[in-house]
């Protein structure tokens, strides 16, 4: 990648301030100008996150998407944060290399209505890890689930034994972020 746009990107909040960060269309327009020939650069560079906060700071207006979202989030007990973000990078790695969600099994399929209520307990108060050995009340059903069934078979042990403990006892992903077990709650 060149590192041009990134120069001129610091050059101009040093010029600007930090101020112009707040604007990401003007900071673009400004670097376009800069370095028009580094137009793929320039649009990794440039990102709106409206609702991004720093841990402790004042809360977006967005929380996240629930099957997205760290149980403890759904449930309205914590505010999105770098721990919690923790917890919705597990799903989504889980959700790239077994093309299923790790909480949607037997009782997902079971939901007669998906409305909010319904989420809220598939994600946030009984949330329940398809593959959880300890629990199985919540694991795919064939012919319903069967991308999860499938890539769960192909993926070798050690990355499985991850998202276990990712999803399970958080002793996995979920420890780094000083989270507890999906089941029955989170600390």
């Amino acid at each position: 990648m060149n590192d041009i746009p990134r120069q001129k990107l610091q050059y101009i909040i040093s010029q600007f301030g930090r101020v112009v960060c707040d604007e990401p269309k003007r900071c673009e327009a400004l670097l376009r100008d800069l370095c028009p020939e580094n137009r793929r650069e320039i649009n990794l560079l440039i990102c709106d996150n409206d609702n991004v906060t720093v841990d402790g700071g004042a809360e977006g207006g967005i929380l996240g998407t629930p099957r997205f979202m760290a149980p403890e989030v759904v449930r309205g007990q914590a505010s999105p944060g770098t721990r919690t973000d923790l917890f919705s990078l597990s799903v989504l790695l889980f959700y790239m290399l077994m093309v299923h969600h790790p909480l949607e099994g037997k009782r997902e399929s079971e939901i007669k209505c998906f409305d909010l209520p319904a989420m809220n307990r598939l994600y946030g108060t009984e949330p329940v890890f398809i593959f959880d050995p300890y629990d199985d009340t919540n694991r795919p059903v064939l012919g319903c689930h069967d991308n999860a069934l499938l890539y769960w078979q192909i993926y070798p042990q050690s990355l499985r034994d991850i998202f276990i403990k990712a999803f399970t006892d958080g002793t996995g992903i979920l420890n780094m972020a000083g989270c507890g077990r999906v089941n029955g709650g989170l600390k």
